[in-house]
């Protein structure tokens, strides 16, 4: 019965494949910055480590491979890394530690719930565990279409190596995986608290906002948790140039393009958001990609994506294309055909509130600090146009989707609106925010 051991070090093994990845690259941790800066060094590493393990599982198609994996770059990491200075702790990691154990207890002591989580990402996991890695006629067959089995796989592949490790599957244990996701994404959290104000506020708005969904079986409140952190992260960057805050940003959305195809849209708002801050912030940006070479940048972005590049290949190699079909010219036809539709749909989606909190918040944001629109011009620029973009392909989906629109409206929307409603108050926030003096 060693399973347990090997669940208690499987955290830490990822930790240290993606501390080793950081290490190479030059973005190891800051000695004298703080344990906030550790913390987000911890949060990024292991979000490339659960990353890299993910890419191996999908191009192996092995779960045993990817622990493995993990187990060597994991310990050669922790060699590297040697003893690590954790800074002085503060008040901040009091929450982040409770928030740790309640999420947790609440975890793994209730059942999979909801059709989503029972009938796509723990579905996916049990194929998996059943298979011990990927075996194309379990994903390909035709009965399975109600569990879009062309889904990202970053998940289902963590609750099978679970299931794998302990040797059994059942309603709880699995879920622990979703522990594993939380985890890097409370890290993160720390790495703000530099920034009392703004991560006081990412604190009470993200955790609560996401509720049940951090525990119930589905990754709908992880995608907006990731998406929202790295839009945070993005704008600090674009303010202040850490090559950290990069790769925090680069990380968090490369998790959440290995949670749910919905990030692809996040993404596309966050170069909205770089394209429309550029002209502003041009001479900056030049100065602050300088902190490391093009070639390492690349690496690091190849590493962000290696989950989502290794399941494309994947998954197009066994014909799964997403049931939506977007660009098809059935899909525009459907789109032209409902335009009258169109406030219909909007009205539908500011209905469920957090729309409209999510604009009454940014707008309370510039008001408290209008004397300083000047210097956060490009970043409110940027975040607004991002929302715009965000929301007006958001609406282009619902036009055109197979599915009868109001069905999809009522089993989509408040999910849906999670993201949008998180990252727009707490990147106007994270503009105009700034870091305490503090001994390391």
């Amino acid at each position: 019965m060693f399973w347990p051991a090997a669940l208690s070090l499987a955290l830490p093994l990822f930790f240290g494949t993606g501390a080793l990845a950081l290490l190479a690259l030059g973005l190891g941790p800051e000695p004298g910055k703080g344990w906030e800066r550790n913390a987000q060094f911890a949060g990024t590493a292991l979000l490339l480590g659960l990353l890299a393990d993910a890419a191996v599982v999908c191009l192996s198609g092995s779960l045993v491979w990817g622990a493995l994996f993990c187990a060597l770059a994991g310990a050669l990491g922790w060699l590297r890394l040697g003893r690590p200075r954790l800074g002085i702790p503060r008040w901040p990691v009091v929450l982040i530690g409770l928030a740790a154990v309640l999420y947790l207890a609440k975890i793994v002591a209730t059942p999979m719930e909801g059709w989503d989580g029972r009938s796509i990402w723990f579905y996916h996991a049990k194929l998996l565990f059943t298979d011990q890695g990927f075996v194309p006629t379990s994903w390909t067959n035709p009965a399975d279409v109600f569990s879009h089995a062309n889904y990202p796989v970053l998940f289902p592949i963590l609750a099978a190596q679970i299931a794998r490790m302990a040797g059994f599957w059942n309603e709880f244990l699995p879920k622990l995986g979703l522990f594993w996701l939380l985890a890097p994404g409370l890290l993160l959290l720390g790495g703000l608290a530099a920034r009392r104000l703004l991560f006081i506020a990412a604190f009470l708005i993200l955790l609560p906002a996401m509720g049940f969904r951090l525990w119930y079986g589905s990754v709908d409140g992880y995608l907006a948790l990731y998406v929202s952190l790295g839009f945070i992260y993005a704008v600090l960057w674009s303010r202040e140039g850490s090559a950290r805050d990069l790769s925090a940003a680069l990380a968090s959305l490369g998790c959440a393009l290995a949670l749910k195809d919905e990030a692809k849209l996040a993404v596309l708002a966050v170069i909205t958001f770089f394209a429309a801050a550029w002209p502003w912030r041009y001479k900056a940006w030049r100065s602050f990609l300088g902190q490391l070479s093009w070639g390492r940048w690349m690496v690091l972005s190849l590493l962000c994506l290696s989950e989502l590049l290794a399941w494309e290949f994947r998954r197009r190699g066994w014909g799964l294309e997403s049931d939506l079909k977007l660009g098809s010219e059935e899909y525009l036809a459907r789109a032209e055909g409902r335009l009258g539709s169109l406030l219909w749909i909007a009205h539908i989606l500011a209905r469920d509130g957090r729309l409209i909190a999510g604009w009454t918040m940014s707008g309370l944001v510039v008001a408290l600090h209008w004397r300083r629109f000047p210097e956060a011009m490009p970043e409110w620029l940027g975040i607004s146009l991002a929302q715009v973009v965000f929301l007006g392909v958001m609406l282009y989906v619902y036009l055109g989707t197979p599915m009868e629109i109001s069905w999809h409206l009522a089993n989509s929307a408040k999910r849906v609106m999670l993201t949008p409603f998180c990252f727009m108050a707490l990147s106007f926030l994270a503009a105009v925010s700034t870091p305490e003096k503090q001994n390391g």
